[in-house]
């Protein structure tokens, strides 16, 4: 495994069609030995996912935007949040996973920190995403807050740009640094 993509974003390439990840934006919420797990973001779900999160949180406060399909994969109802008291799984400093249903719960019953919900993972095998990654299916990023916590409607569109400025960026600063080639 070469770098640890561990709370890092994955955007999905414009040339991946006709696949579970079209226009997606996923989390890297793990990345280690056993293979790499993550959870969409913008991929909004539908009332079953409501209803399971009413009955094992045993409230139905909720923010339409809060709840999302993570991925193809199957697995528990899970939440991605800031509150490192409520935490099991740290991704980064700044965002965490729980899944057990008394920190579920106490997490719907505050009204600080955002958080979202999911039903599914995205998973990958090892050495697998960085063989997606090489052929150009994905572009990785670092994670900002605001695509994990914001609007989702226009997530991969919003991501996609902000990638490509970032890119150009990093091309300017190098540009600078070595020099224009018409000056070599």
């Amino acid at each position: 495994m070469s770098e640890n993509l561990q709370g890092q974003l994955l955007i999905a390439s414009p040339s991946l069609t006709d696949s579970p990840f079209t226009k997606t934006v996923v989390l890297i919420m793990q990345q280690n030995e056993s293979g790499t797990f993550g959870a969409v973001l913008n991929r909004r779900a539908d009332k079953s996912l409501r209803q399971v999160w009413d009955t094992v949180t045993g409230s139905s406060r909720f923010n339409s935007e809060s709840f999302c399909v993570g991925g193809p994969m199957g697995g528990p109802v899970y939440a991605l949040h800031r509150s490192k008291f409520l935490s099991e799984l740290s991704v980064s400093p700044e965002l965490f996973v729980s899944a057990e249903a008394q920190k579920l719960s106490q997490l719907a019953r505050q009204n600080r920190d955002p958080y979202r919900i999911f039903l599914g993972l995205s998973g990958w095998r090892v050495g697998q995403l960085e063989s997606e990654i090489n052929r150009g299916v994905w572009f990785h990023t670092p994670v900002d807050l605001e695509q994990v916590f914001g609007e989702t409607e226009y997530l991969w569109e919003f991501s996609l740009r902000r990638y490509g400025r970032q890119v150009l960026c990093d091309l300017l600063k190098r540009s600078e640094l070595y020099g224009s080639p018409e000056h070599n």
